[in-house]
């Protein structure tokens, strides 16, 4: 749409790691997906929705060795607002 070309916004992010340790983590490697979609409504009030871990994927950002899975990434999950700019 050209006529709102200036008030959406949107994002694809791909995150993931390698080659982790298995004494460490439940798995060598993951890969998650979030996107995220802004509106303006005006300049100073943005509406969002925003999706993270689409794929749903359980991983863990931090390991320790003999506690795999011991700290868990949140499951898929979606966030709505608005954000009033002063």
């Amino acid at each position: 749409m050209t006529c709102l070309q200036d008030k959406w916004n949107g994002q694809i992010a791909l995150r993931g790691a390698t080659g982790r340790s298995l004494a460490a983590f439940t798995s060598s490697s993951y890969w998650v997906v979030d996107v995220a979609v802004d509106y303006k409504i005006s300049a100073d009030l943005p509406a969002y929705c925003k999706g993270y871990n689409l794929t749903n994927r359980a991983y863990e950002l931090n390991g320790s060795e003999g506690y795999q899975g011991s700290f868990p990434m949140v499951a898929r999950r979606f966030t709505l607002g608005l954000e009033q700019r002063i």
